[in-house]
């Protein structure tokens, strides 16, 4: 089924996205932390 797929890959894409907003946002927090 076409829509299974494209449900799955469309799961993977915002998995990534998260990890890759989580791994930022801790590279952030550490700048942060070093400017103050």
């Amino acid at each position: 089924m076409e829509t299974t797929n494209e449900l799955n890959s469309i799961a993977i894409k915002l998995t990534q996205a998260l990890d890759y907003k989580k791994k930022h946002q801790k590279q952030v927090d550490e700048d942060l932390r070093d400017y103050i």
